[in-house]
């Protein structure tokens, strides 16, 4: 299995359009942005959990992770 944190980010900054870039990090040191736990299986399946969630398409095929 493998975990990976995405922070959260600010892109768009002054003259340096979309090479400039700034993570953010609330000051109690909670996380914010996204945590991507992926682990081999027989089949493809697609969970998606959290706040957001129900904003995400429901059929798996039609979200951009099973297009990749």
């Amino acid at each position: 299995m493998v975990k990976v944190y995405a922070p959260a980010s600010s892109a768009n900054m002054s003259v340096g359009f979309d090479v400039l870039g700034a993570a953010v990090t609330p000051v109690d040191g909670a996380l914010l942005g996204d945590v991507v736990t992926v682990e081999a299986a027989e089949t493809f399946s697609l969970n998606n959990l959290g706040r957001f969630a129900d904003k995400l398409p429901s059929e798996p095929r039609e979200n951009i992770v099973y297009q990749c």
